[in-house]
């Protein structure tokens, strides 16, 4: 989980409010007016909660500065979204709903969703310091076997400057290091403190492809020397 919806899931947690997440996919679609719909029911259904919040990540996908943007769908799709949160100023005082978007292209969203009453105050949500990787080490750990040794206070600390989708991603490619060794072994292999350090910086997406290769032609020798 990235260090951002981290802060989302805590605001929610601590204020007791009912939590949408949306995204481009939720709302897009080839049909003609069936985006539109989606909105209106997704906005529909936020009417309905006393505290509420919608949480829309990349929100430069979904509502693109027009001009730069062409697509008569996703003209129709912005014209839709301003004119439903314009559509919730008339609520009542305690009936509060949040709309939050996430994104790292500031400069990519349509400015008329950044004014008052809309989008009117941005936060800058910076690299998690050390208390907040070593809980994005825990989350992304969480579910997984995970060996005696691994202390993830180093881990914290080795782990500076790098996002919380880079600390997710380290722990895939740990994973996949534990995978190996227990295709190789033929037993369970418990994810290590060294699978985590190997890993480090976080792998680009050209070593990610080596990795996926070498898990294949692990199952691969697996499956000849179980066929043979």
């Amino acid at each position: 989980m990235d260090h951002t919806l981290l802060i989302i899931k805590e605001m929610i947690m601590t204020q007791k409010r009912y939590r949408v997440t949306a995204s481009p996919a939720d709302v897009i679609s080839g049909q003609v007016g069936q985006a539109e719909k989606n909105i209106s029911r997704l906005f529909d259904q936020l009417r309905k909660k006393e505290k509420a919040v919608l949480f829309i990540d990349e929100i430069e996908s979904l509502v693109p500065r027009r001009k730069a943007n062409r697509s008569t769908i996703m003209q129709r799709v912005i014209s839709q979204i301003l004119s439903e949160i314009d559509g919730l100023s008339g609520r009542s005082e305690g009936n509060t709903l949040f709309i939050i978007g996430a994104t790292n292209e500031v400069s990519m969203i349509d400015p008329a969703m950044l004014r008052p009453g809309r989008f009117d105050t941005c936060i800058y949500v910076g690299p998690p310091n050390h208390d907040a990787r070593r809980t994005l080490l825990q989350s992304a750990l969480m579910s997984r076997p995970i060996s005696g040794n691994l202390n993830i206070e180093e881990l914290a600390n080795r782990t500076e400057d790098m996002t919380g989708a880079e600390i997710n991603e380290l722990a895939n490619k740990a994973a996949d290091r534990a995978f190996i060794r227990a295709v190789h072994s033929g037993a369970n292999q418990p994810l290590s403190q060294q699978d985590l350090l190997e890993n480090l910086p976080v792998l680009v997406d050209a070593e990610r492809k080596v990795c996926t290769t070498e898990k294949l032609q692990a199952l691969s020798q697996v499956i000849t020397t179980s066929s043979g």
